[in-house]
């Protein structure tokens, strides 16, 4: 399997009108997201994706572009948008926009030119047709339905033409159909390109290519789709961009798919079709809701949501990439959606959710809060929606049902994407630390789930996360793995195993707030298993017999020794390493036979001596020895002293806290780097590593 960055990468996704507030106007800024990039690197991500900068006149809060070579003023200038790439650079990272190109803003110059002239060359940029006289009415051209608003079509005042717009009446198509327009748009993707930025997430791009025609649709709902989903040019457009853009840059782009074929969605991202690296597929989110509508909720589906999630992953194992996802902008709040016991575990089922999902096979995508368990609002009133796609179904659809305002209230709030877009929660302070100004709109009821408060408690989802994205960095199975379903109709648990190259991860989740027994099939029980990471202090696993506690996630991998010389080793799936010393001699230090207890395994005797911060000193017999201690307070290999061999033969004692930390990480580095099936190759090349780095 090739290897490129896209598919390492770990996405952080920025909603930005609701992350940061700098300048105090109650909106957030790139000044605000610039003074919380160390946060978001230390949570152990690799990219940022930035949902829509452009100018905007912000009818649906910045997926209406304007202009799309110039940002916001809302968010800041272009200097600082371009200060942003260069921090998110020297952090280590990449930066991902959203591009928003099935459609402008109705102030967009392109289609303000088109609608003062039917003559203007403008208008070919977008999609016109003439009305249909009936008696004294003029119709629209066709029966197409907005996916947000009544009829696709908006007349155009004083003429008897229409402008197609699938979505709101302010969000003109554009016209991909005419070669000019596939030209404006490359140009637009160069010019970021060249600024430094190393990917792109594309709105509805499935959307682009329409039907030749634009027939009446005999559909009783959602009339038209069977004409613009997947239409018949999209592949032969999307192959342009890349032969002519995507190729020539070493890019992420990951497509916003709106309800696609299961032939289209291979295709896509199929690595010998030159389109796409992946697509966003929401099916497995579909488990709490009929009909794919979130507002029509109904009893969450396990078997539903783990099928979907990892059919899509199974599917593109072998010539495609997947993309893994809970929440995004457009998302209610997971961990509120499935009916879990907030009251009572509400970090044992945000790191569940999290270890259940970003383990699998394809790149992790994180929305902001997500690290910090934020759930739902409680909206106490229409007027506090902001999304005019929450007011369409309200008034179109909700308020006419025989419910209480209360009722109606519910229901409109379990679908709705407002939830996703309230201000971050980041202290405790009067706006939550968002902003010093009254924000654009309201904070969330649990104003408790901050990243203050999260960051002091024991029960942190921030640092399990760190954990968690630790393995999903470093192991090479985790990454690169295929997927099996362990028990894809079990009710209670999500087992699933990942296989690479001979090695195994398996990754276990109760999904109840009971205790429950979850057994492993024969071929899985006759291993004996490490823990990489759990959201309990408690693993019990006995003879392929695993004790889950409620929302209980567990990462195991079977255990493997290797040894150099007298020294035996282990290396867990987060990037840590385990020694265990044999009876040696030489004067090396070791953990004498005797201190194993009757019926103690090795393994459960190196479990015990490091609670009792055994420290070890292992030589290597190469050019360097290094002190580990083992610590239960800090970590295992967190306090370390190097001591580096000279010519001479002499030591030289390295204790500079900075450098020591320095070195062990590059030191770390190329452990992790390494594939294991050669014990001397390893120890050898990690200590040619740290050679050069000293």
């Amino acid at each position: 399997m090739d290897k490129k960055w896209f598919k390492e990468a770990i996405v952080y996704q920025i909603y930005p009108f609701s992350y940061s507030d700098y300048n105090g106007d109650g909106i957030g800024d790139i000044k605000g997201i610039l003074s919380k990039l160390d946060y978001i690197k230390d949570l152990g991500v690799n990219a940022i994706w930035f949902s829509p900068l452009y100018d905007s006149p912000n009818y649906d809060y910045g997926y209406d572009v304007r202009d799309y070579l110039k940002i916001s003023p809302t968010f800041g200038t272009m200097n600082d948008f371009k200060t942003l790439i260069d921090e998110i650079h020297k952090r280590g990272m990449k930066i991902i926009m959203d591009t928003v190109f099935n459609h402008t803003s109705s102030e967009h110059y392109w289609f303000k030119e088109a609608i003062k002239d039917e003559k203007s060359e403008y208008r070919k940029y977008y999609i016109f047709r003439k009305g249909i006289r009936k008696g004294n009415k003029l119709l629209p051209p066709n029966n197409w339905t907005s996916i947000f608003t009544g009829s696709a079509w908006e007349r155009v005042e004083g003429e008897d033409n229409f402008y197609l717009h699938l979505f709101d009446k302010h969000q003109p198509d554009l016209n991909w159909d005419n070669p000019e327009v596939r030209n404006e748009i490359k140009e637009i993707f160069k010019y970021y390109c060249d600024l430094g930025v190393d990917g792109f997430r594309m709105d509805v791009f499935n959307l682009f290519s329409k039907v030749e025609g634009l027939p009446d649709d005999d559909a009783k709902f959602s009339k038209g789709r069977k004409y613009y989903i997947d239409g018949p040019k999209i592949h032969e457009y999307l192959h342009e961009l890349y032969t002519d853009v995507f190729s020539k840059y070493d890019l992420l782009v990951v497509g916003e798919s709106f309800n696609p074929s299961e032939e289209n969605k291979m295709k896509y991202v199929d690595k010998n079709s030159g389109e796409i690296n992946m697509i966003f597929d929401f099916s497995h989110l579909n488990a709490d809701s009929r009909f794919g509508v979130y507002y029509l909720h109904k009893k969450f589906n396990l078997v539903e949501f783990k099928n979907n999630l990892v059919n899509s992953q199974m599917i593109n194992y072998e010539n495609g990439w997947a993309t893994l996802v809970l929440e995004n902008h457009d998302q209610p709040r997971s961990i509120s959606r499935f009916g879990f016991d907030l009251d009572n575990y509400h970090y044992e089922a945000a790191t569940m959710m999290a270890a259940s999902t970003f383990l699998g096979f394809g790149v992790p995508f994180i929305y902001q809060g997500e690290e910090i368990g934020m759930t739902n609002t409680n909206f106490k009133s229409i007027d506090e929606y902001r999304d005019p796609v929450t007011h369409f179904v309200y008034n179109s659809f909700i308020k006419k049902l025989p419910l209480s305002y209360k009722g109606k209230l519910r229901m409109l709030n379990h679908g709705a994407r407002d939830n996703a877009r309230v201000p971050m929660q980041w202290d405790n302070s009067l706006y939550a630390g968002f902003s010093d100004f009254e924000p654009w709109m309201r904070l969330s009821d649990d104003l408790k789930y901050n990243v203050e408060n999260d960051l002091k408690s024991d029960k942190s989802i921030y640092h399990f996360y760190q954990k968690l994205l630790s393995i999903k960095r470093n192991n090479k199975t985790a990454i690169y793995g295929d997927i099996l379903d362990l028990c894809p109709l079990d009710k209670k648990v999500f087992a699933y195993k990942r296989s690479y190259k001979g090695n195994m991860l398996l990754v276990i989740s109760n999904f109840t707030d009971k205790k429950i027994v979850y057994n492993l099939k024969e071929d899985l029980a006759s291993y004996t298993y490490c823990t990489l990471l759990s959201n309990y202090l408690d693993v019990s696993i006995s003879n392929g017999s695993i004790s889950l506690n409620p929302y209980q996630t567990i990462i195991i991998e079977p255990l493997k020794e290797y040894s150099y010389g007298s020294v035996i080793y282990r290396k867990n799936g987060s990037g840590e390493i385990e020694y265990l010393l044999e009876k040696m001699g030489l004067g090396h230090t070791s953990i004498p036979k005797g201190h194993i207890e009757a019926n103690e395994t090795i393994e459960e005797c190196v479990k015990r001596e490091i609670r009792e911060e055994l420290s070890l000193e292992i030589n290597l017999d190469m050019n360097f020895s290094h002190l580990i201690t083992y610590s239960p307070s800090k970590g295992i290999l967190k306090d370390v002293t190097f001591y580096v061999s000279t010519i001479t033969g002499g030591d030289i004692k390295v204790d500079n806290k900075e450098v020591i930390d320095t070195v062990w990480l590059k030191y770390e580095e190329a452990i992790n780097a390494l594939t294991y099936e050669s014990d001397k190759e390893v120890l050898e090349d990690a200590n040619n590593y740290l050679t050069k780095e000293l």
